[in-house]
C-alpha cells in the first residue's frame, strides 16, 4: 500500500467513525423526538423543557461533527477513495439522512401541535376574560353601591 493509499484509507476510517458517532447521536435524537410528542400531548411543560435541554446537547454534538465531516469531504475530493469504500459510505450517509428526515418531519408536526395548543389556550383565556368582564358588569365597582346592570327576569 502506498503512502497515498494509506492516507486515503486513514481518512475513510476517520469518516466511518464520525458517521457512526453521528448515527448514534441521531438515534438518540430520534428517541427524544418520539418522547417529545408524548410530553406535548400530555401538556407536560417541565418535562418538555428538560427533554429539550438534553436534545440541545445532542444537537451540539451533531454540529461539531459536521465541521469535521466538511473537512474530510474536502480532503477526500482531492484524493478520492475506491468504489467499495464509497459504496459503504453512501449507505451510512443514506441511513443518517433517513433518520434526520424523520426527526425533521416529527418536529414540524410537533410545532403544529404546539401552535394548535397555544391557540386553544389563548381562546380559553379570551373566553375567561370575557366572562370576567360580564361578571364585572353585574357587580359593584369602585365606590358604587349598586350594580350597573341588573337581571330583573330572574
Amino acid at each position: 500500500m502506498t503512502t497515498h493509499e494509506a492516507g486515503v484509507e486513514a481518512k475513510i476510517t476517520e469518516l466511518r467513525a464520525l458517521l457512526d458517532r453521528q448515527h448514534a447521536a441521531l438515534d438518540e435524537l430520534d428517541a427524544i423526538s418520539r418522547r417529545q410528542r408524548a410530553l406535548i400531548e400530555a401538556a407536560d411543560g417541565p418535562g418538555l423543557l428538560s427533554l429539550l435541554k438534553s436534545r440541545a446537547g445532542l444537537l451540539e454534538k451533531a454540529e461539531a461533527g459536521a465541521a469535521t465531516l466538511a473537512r474530510l469531504r474536502q480532503e477526500l475530493e482531492l484524493a478520492p477513495p475506491g468504489r467499495e469504500a464509497l459504496a459503504g459510505l453512501h449507505d451510512r450517509f443514506a441511513a443518517i439522512e433517513g433518520i434526520a428526515g424523520r426527526i425533521a418531519g416529527r418536529d414540524r408536526e410537533d410545532e403544529a401541535l404546539l401552535c394548535r395548543q397555544r391557540d386553544r389556550v389563548a381562546g380559553e383565556l379570551a373566553e375567561l376574560a370575557m366572562g370576567r368582564r360580564a361578571m364585572g358588569a353585574y357587580t359593584a365597582s369602585g365606590g358604587a353601591q349598586s350594580p350597573r346592570y341588573q337581571d330583573r327576569r330572574g
